[in-house]
């Protein structure tokens, strides 16, 4: 992962002595405008995966579940991280909240939530193959090849 010394944020005069912060390259472009949008996905309740995208540009928030559709309230441990995070990172607050912007397919069974989630925000970011019903022990086979064989050539993401 690539890091920079975000600016100084020392006060003048301070007696404090001044911590180099650091900052990612994700961190970089989002204030520079060089990424408009982030998904990520949130492991919740300790049974469940759920995710979020961030639009940059918008500063909007948007929260996808698999297995709950309609449910409008993203968890609000959760919500309070990202927009702490979010305003450190851009160095603004007012980041907005809405309920079920990206497309993401009803789950249907009780275990596919994590591959619903990554498969969707593959779809979204890379045009991959959106998961359904139908695919779901495709999509669990080729991600988990994927993840461990990350080298390997002949493994494809749907």
């Amino acid at each position: 992962m690539y890091l920079q010394r975000r600016p100084s944020t020392k006060k003048t005069g301070s007696t404090e002595p001044e911590l180099p912060e650091l900052e990612t390259e994700l961190e970089c472009g989002a204030r520079d405008g060089r990424v408009s949008a982030l998904f990520m996905p949130f492991h919740i309740n300790g049974n469940h995966f759920v995710a979020i995208k961030v639009d940059f540009q918008e500063k909007l928030l948007t929260y996808s579940d698999p297995k709950f559709p309609s449910l409008s309230c993203c968890p609000g441990k959760i919500l309070h991280a990202v927009k702490g995070w979010l305003s450190l990172v851009s160095g603004t607050s007012g980041w907005n909240f809405q309920s079920r912007e990206f497309p993401m397919p009803y789950q249907g069974d009780n275990t596919s939530c994590g591959v619903v989630v990554i498969s969707s925000i593959a779809a979204n970011v890379l045009g991959h193959e959106e998961w359904s019903i139908v695919t779901r022990f495709h999509h669990r086979l080729a991600w988990f090849l994927w993840i461990t064989h990350p080298d390997a050539d002949s493994v494809s993401i749907p």
